[in-house]
């Protein structure tokens, strides 16, 4: 699973670079400004993967002439609200990402064994169901007991094989 965790990262990061890529796109087909990702205006409010998606849209669009064109326009109006807000929804999930980034950080920094076996060579399960003694040499298992079952005829049979 944290295998699957890593390579779902990596993957969320192209994905995130590709939605604001899309972003500035749309800003642009739609003759938007990108006044409104500048930095000044999302160190209000310094959510970090609104800062970082907020700051891939100015480098991206930095030198458009597309932008540049109309940028002292006399009849531009507000942009949409889904493309102004571009930072902000983009920033949340990358938020997310930088969680899952620490937590696969931690897991893969641990010991996930269970039982753990400790140097002083104590056995400490973590929790789970996992039998402690399963680790031991065979010779120190428990033995077996027998266990009978009844047959559809009402009968007994005996039964000697250990159930784990």
């Amino acid at each position: 699973m944290l295998g699957m965790l890593a390579l779902a990262c990596a993957d969320a990061e192209l994905r995130f670079r590709t939605a604001d890529i899309a972003a500035a796109m749309s800003a642009e087909a739609l003759l938007g400004t990108d006044r409104t990702f500048q930095a000044r205006l999302h160190e209000i409010r310094p959510h970090p993967g609104q800062v970082a998606s907020a700051a891939n849209l100015v480098r991206l669009m930095n030198g458009s002439g597309i932008v540049a064109s109309h940028r002292h326009s006399h009849h531009a109006v507000q942009d949409s609200y889904s493309v102004r807000c571009s930072p902000q929804v983009a920033g949340a999930a990358r938020d997310t990402l930088d969680h899952a980034r620490r937590v696969a950080a931690v897991e893969l920094a641990s010991a996930v064994d269970n039982p753990v076996v400790l140097e002083s060579g104590e056995v400490e399960s973590t929790g789970t169901s996992t039998a402690s003694h399963w680790l031991l040499p065979p010779t120190s298992w428990p033995s077996p007991r027998p266990r009978s079952a009844r047959s559809r005829s009402g009968g007994s049979i005996g039964c000697s094989t250990r159930i784990f």
